[in-house]
């Protein structure tokens, strides 16, 4: 409700007078006009010190306790 009058008043006044007036933060103004675009999901490579299941399971009762 806030940014459809900031967008009507930005015209006449400009985008950081309408927010000062409406107690509007300017970036959430700007953010909405263009919002981010879709990034391309990522594979992530697997951890470089991962420890395998056969590696946890055989430290499990070793010591001769």
């Amino acid at each position: 409700m806030i940014l459809e009058a900031v967008e009507e008043l930005s015209p006449v006044i400009g985008t950081r007078p309408a927010c000062r007036s409406l107690g509007a933060a300017p970036a959430s103004v700007y953010r909405h006009r263009r919002p981010p675009q879709p990034r391309p999901k990522q594979e992530r490579p697997p951890p470089a010190r991962r420890i395998g299941n056969s590696n946890v399971l055989s430290g499990f009762g070793s010591e001769g306790g």
